[in-house]
């Protein structure tokens, strides 16, 4: 007598949906990175990282990058323009930003002079980067 094995099959020949490490596994390795980081600047400087400031100062300061960034990104990977771009854009909003950290009297620039200094600063690095273009 011959002893047959009785395998159960998928109803439909469905498979089941893939599990959500599977689906999502690099994603939740990188937030396990990050996350293993912080803990480890945490324990290193308790201080600094368990303050509320420091986290204040990075959602203060990120965005003023993070939107020009955004915006140049879809920009370059249509092919639309070339990288010396955004870093004259980049050069020109960290001048900008520089210029009028200050805003008492005789400490900072006015808003016309700030403008003024970058976009002055970003035609320079525009004209620089044009040169070699120029001389061919």
């Amino acid at each position: 007598m011959a002893t047959e094995t009785v395998t159960a099959k998928p109803k439909n020949n469905a498979l089941s949906a893939p599990s959500m490490l599977r689906r999502y596994g690099s994603q939740m390795g990188i937030i396990g990175v990050g996350i293993v980081m912080w803990l480890a600047f945490v324990i290193a400087a308790p201080a600094v990282f368990t303050n509320l400031d420091i986290y204040l100062a990075f959602a203060q300061t990120t965005p003023l990058f993070g939107i020009i960034a955004l915006a140049l990104t879809f920009v370059v990977i249509t092919g639309e323009i070339d990288l010396s771009f955004p870093s004259i854009m980049a050069l020109g909003t960290a001048i900008s930003n520089v210029s009028s950290t200050n805003t008492e009297p005789r400490k900072g620039f006015s808003p016309v002079t700030n403008i003024w200094c970058a976009q002055t600063r970003k035609a320079r690095m525009a004209i620089a980067n044009n040169e070699p273009t120029i001389a061919m």
